[in-house]
């Protein structure tokens, strides 16, 4: 019997495994300005590299202000944007890498007109500029202060003689100009006070030397008017536990400034007013002059004993007077009437606190300034003295 042996393979496959590993590393971009402090504006800056298959681009993740923090970059060669309006940065980063720090060169130029309580620019007064630990000092201009300054946000004072005459915050994202209104006064409203006393203090010794009361009224009703006129003519006055305000109407210059305090803010602002307003508050100074024209005529004419012109004067000098407060009148009614309802009276306001727009409610009153009631006190002295002028004519010639 013949056995026969047979012989078989087995194949077994044995499955071949690779491993690679890829590194990857996160990589944290702190930037700063030209003040050395951390950027306040947003800005996305972006990573790239010419060694993806596909060209992606990389974003960063915010973290504390100024820090921008990349996650998972592989080992390559990278191209870094930082863009923000016309100002670019771009620089090549080799992952890996330390963190690093970038300054951004973005100013911006800021015009700062310094204006006074009544909205006129003044100059010598010290602008101060404050944002972090880093503070600047500059001297105001009357033609305008410029000077450019990284974005972020300020706090801007304004110093004369130590005291802060005005003080908000200033949000810089771009070029800008800029009005600080202050609480200072301007001098020459307390001059021309100054003359009229000294005027009405002639009129005064006048009448006594001549023994007529003529002269000092005629003097008086002129101080009283010109006072009148370098003085507020309509106001609005209000405050709560955290607010003060105020709105002050002039008409030299031609301006209804608002002014608002609070323990970290002292601003104010100019209201617009229409071209009809601007024509009819405009007329007011000529009047005012014309009728002090024709006062000074009529004691040229008491002078020389011409009675019936000097009365024919001061007849003409009344009426422009009346004229002048019933236009003003009728202007600002038409004026008040789109803003807190009417010429005069009270009720709660809503007061613009920040250049933010922040608002609060404050209880106001507004009515007539004392230039107001200086006119109208010159307009009944005259009409007195023109009343005694003829009853004075009557006993004379009795």
């Amino acid at each position: 019997m013949n056995e026969s042996i047979r012989f078989g393979y087995i194949r077994t496959f044995v499955p071949l495994k690779k491993s690679l590993e890829v590194r990857q590393d996160d990589w944290t971009l702190k930037l700063i300005d030209l003040w050395e402090l951390p950027l306040e504006i947003n800005v996305t800056p972006q990573l790239t590299s010419e060694a993806m298959e596909m060209p992606v681009v990389l974003f960063a993740e915010p973290q504390v202000k100024g820090a921008y923090r990349f996650t998972n970059l592989v080992s390559a060669l990278y191209q870094l944007k930082i863009q923000y309006k016309s100002f670019l940065v771009e620089k090549e980063i080799r992952i890996p890498s330390n963190d690093v720090t970038l300054v951004f060169p973005a100013m911006f130029p800021i015009t700062f007109q310094v204006l006074n309580s009544r909205g006129m620019k003044i100059g010598g007064a010290t602008i101060q500029l404050n944002r972090g630990d880093k503070t600047i000092d500059l001297k105001s201009n009357v033609s305008g202060t410029i000077l450019s300054v990284p974005p972020g946000s300020y706090i801007v004072s304004i110093l004369s003689q130590g005291q802060i005459i005005s003080q908000r915050s200033l949000n810089v994202l771009s070029e800008r100009s800029v009005d600080l209104f202050t609480t200072q006064e301007p001098e020459f409203p307390l001059l021309v006070l100054v003359v009229v006393g000294i005027i009405v203090m002639i009129g005064l010794a006048m009448s006594i030397m001549k023994k007529d009361p003529f002269y000092f009224l005629v003097i008086l009703v002129l101080g009283l008017s010109v006072a009148g006129i370098v003085s507020p003519w309509w106001t609005l006055q209000g405050s709560s536990s955290d607010v003060q305000t105020s709105s002050v109407l002039y008409l030299i210059p031609l301006d209804l400034v608002t002014t608002t305090k609070t323990s970290q803010f002292i601003g104010g602002e100019l209201a617009f007013f229409p071209d009809l307003f601007v024509d009819a508050m405009t007329i007011l100074p000529i009047l005012a002059a014309v009728s002090s024209i024709l006062i000074f005529i009529s004691l040229f004419f008491k002078r020389v004993d011409t009675k019936k012109w000097y009365f024919l004067s001061l007849i003409c000098a009344l009426f422009i007077l009346m004229c002048s407060l019933i236009l003003f009148s009728i202007a600002m009614s038409a004026f008040t009437k789109v803003g807190v309802g009417n010429f005069s009276g009270q009720g709660i306001i809503d007061v613009s606190v920040q250049v933010e727009d922040i608002g609060t409610s404050v209880f106001c009153e507004w009515g007539p300034g004392i230039g107001f009631w200086l006119y109208s006190l010159s307009v009944l002295i005259l009409l007195s003295t023109l009343v005694y002028v003829v009853i004075d004519n009557k006993k004379r010639n009795r």
